[in-house]
């Protein structure tokens, strides 16, 4: 059995030595008991060792394997991305990917944590492209069925919320609210 820091991240959903989904290992309400690891993996040990905790091997998905990238100090300059501090961009492609939900009427209250890493995936994909890709994504989603009267949190649900209130003081989540800002006086109707 083992543990490493990477996996402590909330981003991180794979082992990339294994092939393995990631798995929430307990859930503690008293912060005293939560973070004392070693009566915690001592309740686990029996389970580990009897296989009750098996999942299948899966594929890693081109975000997860960005964020291990990330995480090993390596950066690409063709993703748009990387010129972002880690996990605002890291967020933001959670938070277009939600918002992209939209496109397949997908209700994000029907996302389970288990479908996470595919959330953010299709967050990924488009931002990875850069700006232009990111705007023509927010185009698409104001196109859909409702009116820009119903306001950002209801074409951007997460992305608005946490953009506009979460981080609005957060300089490492400027360009990614520029951009939002930026489409939204652009396009929005006055």
């Amino acid at each position: 059995m083992a543990l490493r820091g990477h996996w402590m991240v909330p981003h991180v959903s794979i082992c990339h030595k294994h092939n393995t989904s990631l798995l929430p290992l307990w859930r503690e309400g008293n912060r005293i008991r939560r973070y004392d690891s070693a009566p915690q993996l001592a309740l686990l040990a029996p389970k580990v060792l009897a296989g009750e905790m098996e999942v299948g091997s899966r594929k890693a998905l081109p975000f997860e394997l960005w964020v291990e990238s990330r995480l090993n100090g390596h950066t690409n300059p063709k993703n748009w991305l990387d010129q972002h501090a880690f996990h605002a961009a890291a967020n933001f492609c959670r938070y277009l990917g939600a918002a992209r939900l939209r496109l397949e009427n997908i209700p994000l209250a029907r996302v389970k944590p288990k479908h996470r890493p595919a959330l953010c995936e299709m967050g990924f994909h488009v931002a990875r492209r850069g700006v232009a890709a990111i705007q023509e994504t927010l185009e698409e989603l104001q196109s859909q069925p409702g009116t820009p009267q119903d306001g950002g949190k209801a074409i951007y649900p997460l992305m608005y919320e946490r953009l506009a209130y979460d981080h609005r003081n957060d300089p490492a989540y400027a360009p990614f609210q520029k951009i939002l800002r930026d489409h939204m006086a652009a396009t929005w109707a006055r």
